[in-house]
């Protein structure tokens, strides 16, 4: 039977200030309430009602980071407030508050994703209006992806080449097919069918903010990031002679190669350090991620099996977000307009 962990926002009396001392975020109050008495329904008590109603279809990581989000953000600062005193002008100066103390767009938006679920929950159950309905936020904007240029991708291939290690393997992983890190570190043998040259997505770790326990994170094994992303990929010939040069034990990590694997943070250090004994520039772990859809497309790979190689829930997310055109793709394509630039 599968046990239900429900997570709980704070509802002690306590001040929660943002970290940021230069902040003009609010600064609310955190009070208890008692079922019996009289006073008006809490925006926090909705906030708790919806997150237990949430632990039983989620996944324990998300509801880690609703839990994270709400007690940091959301509660400190409508906490105190009857959920019907809320309006839409003190939901616009949370968000317009929580960008000047320098969160991104896009994490502001997933904030008010949670604030818009608490109050649909709260129609739903107690009938009271969603007023998020009147709310819009402006798309975030995509900011550039540091990636490596043409010739440092020909200087980390011959790294490849020369450097047999673990952790090389797990760059040429996300390099050469698109996976993702925690799904690199969750990678065991078994996963791997070289018969058939096919790799098995279908877990990944990542570490999560604990409640109620005496650590304050911990490591899980999960599904991946979403339905889509449990997929089949087929190995490439450069990828699989690399493959075959580690030795195999099935019920073993292929990055850690233990029974035990490595976590992201650990594997992003690595690479750090990689990337500086091969001389190039520092990049985050994701890129190659980037660098991978980048390069398929330029290769000529149909939009739509690229999505499904990298996971994504439609083509129109690989083409928005992982895509780039280098300099010279675009001036190989600008170089074609001419004084017959016209079609017949």
């Amino acid at each position: 039977m599968k046990r239900v962990v429900c997570y709980r926002v704070y509802r002690k009396v306590q001040i929660k200030k943002y970290k940021n001392s230069k902040s003009n975020m609010k600064v609310h109050y955190l009070v208890s309430q008692n079922d019996n008495d009289s006073s008006p329904l809490l925006f926090s008590t909705v906030a708790n009602e919806w997150l237990c109603s949430e632990t039983q279809q989620l996944k324990e990581s998300t509801i880690a980071t609703y839990t994270h989000k709400l007690n940091k953000y959301i509660i400190p600062y409508f906490g105190e407030n009857g959920i019907t005193n809320i309006n839409t002008q003190e939901i616009y100066h949370f968000i317009n508050d929580a960008l000047s103390n320098n969160l991104s767009r896009k994490y502001v938006s997933y904030l008010y994703r949670i604030i818009r679920a608490i109050y649909h929950f709260a129609e739903k159950k107690y009938g009271i209006k969603d007023i998020t309905t009147d709310i819009s936020i402006r798309a975030r904007e995509y900011h550039s992806i540091d990636i490596l240029n043409v010739r440092q991708q020909e200087e980390l291939i011959k790294y490849f080449s020369t450097h047999q290690t673990p952790t090389t393997l797990a760059v040429a992983l996300s390099y050469y097919a698109g996976l993702r890190i925690g799904e690199i570190c969750a990678l065991r043998w078994d996963d791997i069918d070289l018969n058939e040259r096919m790799i098995y997505v279908n877990k990944t770790i990542q570490r999560i903010q604990c409640k109620g326990e005496n650590q304050k994170t911990k490591i899980i094994i999960t599904s991946p990031k979403s339905d889509s992303s449990t997929r089949e990929i087929p190995i490439p010939p450069c990828l699989y002679n690399m493959i075959l040069t580690f030795p195999k034990e099935q019920n073993q990590y292929i990055i850690s190669q233990s029974a035990e694997p490595i976590e992201p943070r650990t594997l992003q250090y690595r690479f750090s350090r990689l990337l500086e004994s091969a001389g190039l520039d520092h990049i985050r772990f994701h890129s190659l991620r980037h660098m991978f859809a980048s390069n398929a497309l330029a290769l000529g790979f149909d939009v739509k099996a690229l999505s499904e190689i990298l996971g994504h829930s439609s083509a129109n997310i690989t083409l928005k977000t992982y895509v780039h055109s280098s300099t010279q793709v675009k001036r190989t394509y600008m170089d074609m307009i001419g004084n017959d630039f016209f079609v017949e």
